[in-house]
This record gives structure tokens, sequence and C-alpha cells, in this order.
């Protein structure tokens, strides 16, 4: 026999004998072997192609959902944040230029906030905070939206203080309450308050008038109400500056007031707050050689 085609031979798929009367059972797998002379064996049903194609399209199309799902996930976080934002902005105001220099500031929004107890609640929960040796904090008042800070009558009103009107009108509407923490850390943060001078003489008249009251409407500012004070300021000297002193029965001074020159007022329950305060305006105010 010819070798070639003995080997055709050979290569041929065998096809199992039907029975007499019987026609074999036709498949898209055995007429796909047929066309292409190769066992049927090696031919995947049609079915099985179509179930594998189904599959394929499932997956792409949940894929697709879980992008989609993403993509509007993350424009909502999106817009939420910028929600956000927005009401921040809107809540607190831009930062306030002050009288001298700070270092950090806080807001306070003094909605509600009524008299000089309520006040000094406020203000003691911001020095009880975490605060930075030498430093002073800023405390901004201010109310709503609105972007300016308090005025020194709308201070004085929310205290409900007793201040005379020759001291209010010898005053501008500018004032800074701050914290200074001492470089001496066992020395505790000293609240201040920083007046804006306008007219000289009579901001003078009006403090010497003040004093009759000062003590009453500051005392919750610096020390325990049930604190007895003394009945008048008295002159010390701190730092070549002569400074109005009020004391409690132990002789211990809880609150100063001082002219650090004809421009500015301070009241504050610290020496070392007066020294700070007084270097930073000359600093501030030096001339360059």
């Amino acid at each position: 026999m010819d070798p070639l085609k003995e080997n055709e031979q050979k290569e041929m798929p065998v096809v199992p004998p039907v029975a007499p009367g019987i026609s074999g059972i036709r498949t898209y797998a055995s007429d796909m072997a047929q066309a292409l002379g190769v066992d049927s064996t090696q031919i995947p049903e049609k079915e099985n192609l179509q179930n594998k194609d189904t599959i394929q399209n499932l997956i792409y199309s949940i894929g697709g959902v879980c992008c989609i799902l993403i993509g509007i996930l993350g424009l909502v976080y999106a817009n939420s944040v910028s929600v956000k934002n927005e009401a921040v902005k809107k809540q607190v105001p831009i930062e306030q230029p002050t009288l001298i220099t700070h270092d950090t500031s806080v807001y306070i929004e003094h909605t509600g906030i009524v008299g000089s107890e309520s006040v000094a609640t406020a203000l003691k929960k911001i020095s009880s905070e975490s605060v930075v040796p030498d430093k002073i904090k800023a405390v901004i008042f201010y109310t709503g939206e609105k972007t300016k800070s308090i005025t020194t009558s709308a201070l004085f009103t929310m205290m409900n203080a007793n201040a005379p009107k020759e001291l209010l009108t010898a005053l501008t509407d500018e004032v800074m309450i701050g914290i200074y923490t001492p470089k001496n850390i066992k020395e505790k943060p000293h609240l201040f308050f920083l007046f804006s001078v306008k007219d000289s003489d009579n901001a003078h008249e009006g403090m010497a008038l003040y004093e009759k009251t000062l003590g009453d409407d500051f005392h919750p500012f610096f020390e325990s109400s049930s604190s007895p004070l003394a009945q008048t300021f008295e002159d010390t000297l701190v730092d070549n500056m002569i400074v109005r002193v009020l004391k409690n029965e132990s002789g211990k001074g809880i609150m100063y007031t001082a002219f650090i020159n004809k421009d500015y007022i301070v009241i504050t329950d610290g020496i070392s707050a007066l020294s700070e305060i007084k270097r930073r305006i000359i600093t501030e105010n030096a001339i360059p050689l």
C-alpha cells in the first residue's frame, strides 16, 4: 500500500458503527468535526460557547455598573465637601487685623452670650486649652456671618458693663482681647483687654471714674467672683510704667490697668502680659534707621 494513503487512513477519526436502520445523531460538534476532519470531542458545543459569551457580557455589565456607582459616589462626596467648606466660610469670619501682632487666633460666636460671667466662662475655656510659651492668642468675637470682629461699645454692651460715657467717647471702635502665655511655664496664661484711644485726656478722666465699678465688671475674668476685693486701685510701677492695681484682701494683685502710651489702655491680670504688650507696641511703632 502507498505510504501516504496509509498515513491518511491512520489520521482519519474513527467513527463508531451505527446500528442498522438507525441513523447517527447529528450535533453541532459532530458537524464541525466532519467539516474540519477532527475528532468531535475536540469541538465545544454551540450552547457552551453561547453560555461563555453570556457570562462574559454579564461580567462586563456588572463592571460597568460598578464604575458608574463609584463615579456617582465620588461626585456626591466632592459636593458634600464643597458644601461643608462653604458653610465653614460663612460661619467663620476672615482673619481680622488686631491692635498688636498675635501668634494664633481663635473665634467665638457670641450670639446669646450676655453678662461678664458668661463672657468670662467662654474665655476661660479657651485659656485652658494647650498654649505655647511667650505667645499671644487673639480671641475674636463675631456674630453670625459677619466678617467684622466685635467693637468696643458692643463688648461693653455684651458684658453689661457700667463704663462711664467719658471713657466710651474717648475710645475708638477697635478692641483686642487676647491671652498671653508667659515664658515661665509655671505661670498661668494671662487674659488681657487692649483698647485703642482717640482722646487721651478724656480717656484718663474716664478711667479714673470707671475705677469705682471696673472691678465689678472685670473681676469675673481674672479671679473667682467669691474672692473679696479691695475697695480702691493703687499705683505701682511695672516696667517703667505707672500701673493701677486692684488687690484682693490677701494683698495679691488680681487686676492691672495701664496706659501703655497715649494710644492704648490695657486691662489684665498679669505683670508679664503688660510687659509683652508694651514690647510689641514699641517694636511695631519703631521707625527703621
